[in-house]
């Protein structure tokens, strides 16, 4: 009989199998299960986050997983039900209406049933302002900061520079001006190129020069939908009287600067005689009803705010023109209004519309001479063009001047002069850095195989070196341990790619194991050498991924060099094994630090041919994202979108019927990638008349975890999708006349990242894979993604690692699509599309020093000055009470733990809670250990955490710890001084007992005197012998004479 388990009309996920189940199934057997075998929390919490989950509720009657689930996943929000104390009706609506805001949908009327409309009352609102007092600069007071009021809308503030220069500066968006988006040609949204002479011409007038003499116009500015761009407007003095040279300038925040526009300025000449009569006599009428569409034809699409056109005639051969903006515009923050501005130049296209004149494509504004601006703040013009001349008069609606144009010259332009030219949040790495040396080892050992001879060369130098076949044939600790990569240049590498990868890694995992668990070597340094890296060597480059996890989670242990042949390069290498750099690239004794660096904008547009693209995990959210964008983007017409699934992945039959719907040939087939046979009959499917002319391989996996003693058999689920598919189609498209072969690679292999070694080695081989091919003539591009902020199955394999790299943010789908096409067009075997914040509060990777800035941490009450070390906060605690130093070191382990688990204060971490319990995993403990060890500088196991399972119960380790390195004869000298201080201040009349203290410290000097033995020994000034009869002031003077401080008090 008992409980009998039904089928429940609720999705039930299992974290016994990690999988959906029928709840029927929940029989004694599942439970027993579910007590014996390891839960799936986390793989579930990740699961239903790749299906579109993002709030979950804990039903509960106290929350005990919202911590794990947050932890599980970025951008997901995770709610409780019911607290301890609040298990009421009203904890259990809160809780619903947290979830309603959230986007979740509520039946309110279900739960609110009965409620009726009632009546406002008959009197006004009761109320009370809250205002606060304004600041002396409130927001937006551009003096505030130095600069002072411009006056315009788009540069609102101003800097007189010490050479005499001035500069206008502002900031632009779509979202800040939406109606620019009105101006658009060719389909791109363009800032009107008047904008440049009207910005010249407020800047010119600031400056005392009324009129702009001349202006070219260098480059359009497109303005994309999430792009911000900051506007620089630059006067310059020349020798010249009454002139200036004008200069305008732009700059996305994730690009350089470039220049718009350049001209001179001038002090201009009277305005024109009013307009005598409008219209002229015997003007013709002309229809401009039709006129926005025939422009729309043309390829000019212009929205309401810059469709001013409202009448036209024809006098003479000169076309004249009434424009005016939409009501309500507002037009004091400009001199011209771009939008009457804009219209008054192209109302010129009536003249070639009206007569038939053929039309050679789009034309824009290229040259401007003599224009001057006479009024400001109309809403209106009545405007007289000369089409032979191209020059251009304009007055208010009185007939009184307001603008003239000596002569405006323009130019063709097509789609590919607007394509945005720039990386984006692309990087590259370089290895310009100049490395700093460090003292070098005085004892090294030599590990496993030495081809290169390294002993015989340390040995050279005088240092003392020992050889063994691995770490446990040991004898003593070496300052420093030298193990030779293995690589695939080595003699003895001759099994086929996937298998030595395999082995060499595998070795490299157990040094590096053997290194980070021996006891005997925590303060000394594992150097990691290779040879010449940079050229693509497979197994390097997968070794290098995993090394530079291990950094991540081990700081301060391991070194990376990359040697060359050079006899230089080996003098030189004992000087950067201990030194500051965790990698180092030597090359003819001069050793440099990698540095990622923002790439060059590409000089064109990428090429993905005419044939048909193969995307690896095409199927899932991010092969979906971009399949579309290839379709739509870069017209491809053909795909083949392999997934293990293939045609039974969620979504895959909307996601055909949608690329179809483009007029694009799509296939969708499952196949396992890393088997090289699945690999060569899935090439065979392709159509012979529109064959293979791209590869992007998107697909991987993903199985976290910090190295401790993981095995070998932990890097093959993450190699087989990830290395051994990208080698497979390496050698089956090798022979293939390929357009591009890009591999979607991750920023773990490039900084590191901690927990994530074997994902890191992964992708490190895909990195070196590109080098492999660039350096055999083949197309080849890694991609070493960040975080997507489109979380997916997916997006979570290339964006996790950014989860414990500091300083990395999420890049939005439009970022990095765009940074995909940046990356296609660089032609760089390894590009980084990542998105960085300027500054972080917590050390970032060596690789982003440069270009992400370290906050100095605040100083506290109960923390010492932002600007002291590791050593200075060891000597303060040194200085403190046993009590006080155990409050002190507790309050630094929950602030650090407050910080890595994200929380604002340290109130949240409960200082007997576990742990585990509080939410921390092998990912998070490494980071706390690690900000730990740099604040106390201590060296301290990656199981630390584990070890001792409590805020309180690490602190008291770290206690232990740190009593150990205190001098304990500095101690006692800061004790004895204390003391004497003490008694020197007390005085007989304030009662003080000195016969006692005499006692007391004769005694002390007397125990001091005999602690060597019972015999005793005497001082060095002889004086053993008259402590008993010395008096209370010679006491005291015996204890200043000990302390090394001359008279008393």
């Amino acid at each position: 009989d008992g409980i009998v388990p039904r089928s429940g009309e609720i999705p039930f996920v299992s974290t016994v199998t990690g999988e959906r189940i029928d709840t029927v199934e929940l029989g004694a057997e599942y439970w027993y299960r579910n007590l014996r075998q390891t839960v799936e929390f986390q793989s579930v919490v990740e699961g239903l986050v790749a299906q579109g989950c993002r709030v979950f509720l804990e039903s509960s009657p106290h929350p005990v997983l919202t911590v794990g689930i947050e932890e599980s996943a970025d951008r997901v929000v995770a709610l409780e039900s019911l607290r301890r104390g609040e298990g009421g009706l009203r904890r259990l609506v809160d809780a619903a209406g947290e979830a309603w805001v959230r986007g979740v949908p509520i039946d309110w009327a279900g739960m609110l049933a009965g409620g009726r409309r009632v009546d406002l009352p008959t009197y006004p609102f009761q109320h009370q302002p809250y205002w606060l007092d304004s600041p002396r600069h409130p927001a937006g007071d551009v003096t505030a900061v130095g600069l002072t009021e411009a006056g315009h809308a788009f540069v609102p503030a101003a800097v007189d520079l010490p050479d005499g220069q001035r500069v206008w500066t502002g900031r632009l968006s779509l979202p800040s001006y939406p109606w620019l988006a009105d101006h658009q040609v060719l389909g791109q949204v363009l800032l009107p190129g008047v904008v440049w002479v009207e910005l010249a011409l407020h800047a010119g007038h600031q400056a005392g020069c009324d009129s702009v003499d001349e202006l070219t116009l260098q480059s359009p500015l497109v303005l994309g939908a999430s792009d911000t761009v900051q506007v620089r407007v630059v006067v310059t003095e020349t020798e010249e009287p009454g002139t200036r040279t004008v200069s305008m300038h732009s700059r996305r925040d994730d690009g350089s600067w470039v220049t718009h526009a350049e001209g001179i300025l001038g002090a201009g000449g009277p305005p024109p005689e009013p307009l005598p009569e409008w219209p002229p006599t015997g003007a013709m009428p002309l229809d401009v009803e039709g006129f926005y569409d025939e422009l729309a034809a043309g390829g000019y699409h212009y929205g309401p705010q810059f469709r001013c056109l409202r009448r036209a005639w024809r006098a003479g051969e000169d076309l004249v023109a009434e424009i005016s903006l939409p009501e309500g515009t507002d037009v004091d923050a400009y001199g011209l209004h771009p939008g009457l501005f804009d219209a008054a130049v192209h109302s010129v296209a009536c003249a070639r519309t009206s007569a038939g004149a053929g039309d050679d494509g789009p034309r824009l504004p290229f040259a401007f001479s003599d224009v001057r601006l006479f009024a400001t703040g109309v809403t209106s013009l009545r405007v007289r063009i000369d089409p032979q001349n191209s020059s251009w008069q304009a007055w208010d609606e009185s007939g009184l001047p307001v603008l003239t144009i000596g002569r405006l010259a323009g130019r063709p332009v097509d789609a590919d002069q607007f394509a945005v030219r720039r990386a984006g949040h692309l990087f590259r790495v370089e290895t310009r850095h100049e490395a700093l040396a460090g003292p070098a080892p005085a004892s090294w050992a030599v590990i496993g195989a030495d081809p290169a001879g390294y002993a015989a060369a340390l040995e050279a130098t005088g240092a003392q070196v020992t050889t063994a076949a691995d770490l446990a044939g040991l004898t003593s600790a070496p300052e420093a341990a030298l193990f030779t990569l293995p690589g695939t240049k080595d003699a003895g590498v001759t099994e086929e790619v996937p298998t030595a990868v395999r082995e060499a890694t595998a070795q490299v995992l157990e040094v590096l194991q053997d290194w980070l668990t021996d006891g005997r070597f925590d303060d000394a340094r594992l150097v990691v050498v290779s040879r010449e890296a940079e050229d693509g060597d497979l197994l390097h480059g997968t070794a290098r991924g995993l090394l530079r996890a291990a950094q991540a989670e081990h700081p301060d242990r391991i070194t990376l060099v990359d040697l060359d042949a050079h006899p230089a390069s080996l003098t030189a290498l004992p000087g950067f094994a201990l030194g500051p750099e965790p990698e180092v690239v030597v090359r003819a004794g001069d050793g440099r630090a990698p540095r990622l660096a923002r790439a060059q904008a590409p000089t064109g547009a990428g090429s993905l041919g005419t044939g048909t693209v193969l995307i690896t995990g095409g199927t899932g959210t991010l092969g979906g994202l971009l399949a579309r964008h290839l379709v739509e983007t870069h017209g491809v017409t053909r795909l083949l979108l392999v997934s293990r699934r293939g045609p039974a992945a969620d979504g895959a039959d909307r996601l055909h019927a949608e690329l179809t719907g483009h007029g694009a040939h799509v296939d969708i087939v499952a196949a396992d990638l890393g088997d090289r046979t699945s690999v060569a009959a899935l090439l065979a499917t392709v159509d012979a008349d529109h064959p293979l002319s791209a590869v992007v391989h998107a697909a991987g996996a993903l199985d976290d975890g910090v190295l401790g003693t993981r095995s070998a058999d932990w890097l093959d689920p993450v190699l087989r999708p990830k290395a051994d598919a990208a080698w497979h189609l390496h050698e089956l498209t090798a022979e293939l006349p390929l357009t591009a072969f890009v591999m979607f690679s991750s920023a773990a292999s490039v900084l590191g990242a901690a927990g994530q070694a074997n994902y890191a080695a992964a992708n490190g081989f895909l990195d070196a894979l590109a080098a492999h091919r660039a350096a055999r003539g083949l197309p080849g591009t890694s991609l070493a993604w960040g975080l997507w902020e489109h979380r997916s199955e997916l997006t979570r394999h290339t964006g996790s690692p950014s989860r414990s790299i500091a300083a990395v943010g999420a890049l939005s789908t439009a970022e990095a699509l765009a940074a995909f096409d940046a990356g296609l067009a660089s032609g760089e075997p390894l590009a980084v599309p990542i998105r960085l914040e300027s500054t972080s509060s917590e050390e970032v990777p060596p690789m982003l020093r440069g270009l992400v800035r370290v906050r100095r941490r605040a100083a506290t009450g109960t923390e010492p000055a932002a600007s002291a070390g590791a050593a200075q906060e060891v000597r303060q605690l040194a200085e403190l009470g046993a009590d006080e130093r155990q409050r002190r070191v507790q309050r630094i382990v929950l602030d650090t733990a407050a910080a890595v688990l994200g929380h604002d204060s340290h109130d949240a971490i409960p200082l007997t809670r576990g742990f585990l319990e509080l939410g921390f995993d092998s990912l998070t403990a490494v980071r706390l250990r690690n900000r730990l060890a740099r604040r106390l500088g201590l060296r301290l196991p990656a199981t630390v955490v584990f070890d001792h399972p409590s805020p309180a119960a690490l602190a008291a380790h770290l206690v232990e710890h740190l009593v150990g390195t205190v001098d304990p004869t500095a101690q006692a000298m800061e004790q004895l001084e204390a003391l004497r201080r003490s008694v020197h201040a007390a005085t007989p009349a304030g009662g003080l007992d000195r016969a006692l203290v005499t006692q007391r410290l004769t005694a002390l000097l007397d125990e001091m005197r005999h602690v060597d033995g019972p015999g005793g020994t005497e001082g060095p000034d002889g004086s053993g012998d008259d402590l008993e009869n010395a008096t209370a002031d010679e006491i005291y003077a015996l204890i200043d004479n000990e302390l090394g401080i001359g008279g008393t008090q």
